[in-house]
C-alpha cells in the first residue's frame, strides 16, 4: 500500500531532496475511473532543486504500465504512460508568466504551503493518459466492428414498409 508523503516544497527544493519509488496503480484513487484492473505499476521520481535563475523547481517523472479501459469494447488495454514535468514555484500570482512566455514541459505555479506526493504522481499520470484509450480495430473485442456494411440491415427499411 502506498503511503502518501506531504512535504514543504520550498524546503524540499532548497535541500535538493529526491524521492523515488513505485506503487500499484490501484493505490492512486484518482486513476480508478480509467483502470480496467488495479494491477498496473507506477514508477516515479520527484526531485527538488534550485535552477540557474535561483527559482525553486520540483521535477516529477512518472513511468507506468497500466491496464486501462478500452472505450470501445470496455475490455482491458495495456498502455505504457510516461511523463516528465518541471514545476517552477513562485511566491504569488504576480510572478506568474504570461501565456506566451511559458516554456514547454515547465509549469509555473504559486507555491503551496504543502504538497502531496500522491497528488503530484496522480496528476502527472492523468495528464499523460491518452485522450481516448481504444484498441486497434482488429484487436478490439467489439463484434460489430468487423461486419461488412453490405451485410448490415438498413434501419430505414422499416419506415419504407410503413409507407407502402
Amino acid at each position: 500500500m502506498f503511503v502518501d508523503l506531504t512535504f514543504d516544497p520550498l524546503r524540499f527544493t532548497s535541500l535538493k531532496q529526491e524521492h523515488t519509488g513505485s506503487c500499484l496503480a490501484g493505490d492512486l484513487p484518482g486513476l480508478a475511473a480509467y483502470l480496467h484492473s488495479k494491477q498496473g505499476v507506477v514508477d516515479y521520481t520527484v526531485k527538488g532543486f534550485v535552477n540557474e535563475n535561483n527559482m525553486p523547481v520540483i521535477e516529477v517523472t512518472v513511468s507506468a504500465k497500466l491496464d486501462l479501459i478500452c472505450q470501445r469494447c470496455l475490455a482491458g488495454l495495456q498502455s505504457n504512460v510516461s511523463s516528465k514535468t518541471r514545476l517552477i514555484l513562485v511566491k504569488d500570482e504576480k510572478n506568474l508568466p504570461e501565456v506566451e512566455d511559458e516554456i514547454e514541459g515547465e509549469d509555473v505555479i504559486v507555491t503551496p504551503q504543502t504538497m502531496s506526493l500522491m497528488q503530484l504522481i496522480e496528476e502527472e499520470i492523468l495528464l499523460a493518459l491518452p485522450i481516448t484509450s481504444v484498441h486497434d480495430s482488429e484487436q478490439c473485442h467489439r463484434s460489430d466492428l468487423n461486419l461488412d456494411s453490405a451485410n448490415k440491415a438498413n434501419p430505414f427499411q422499416v419506415l419504407k414498409n410503413l409507407k407502402s
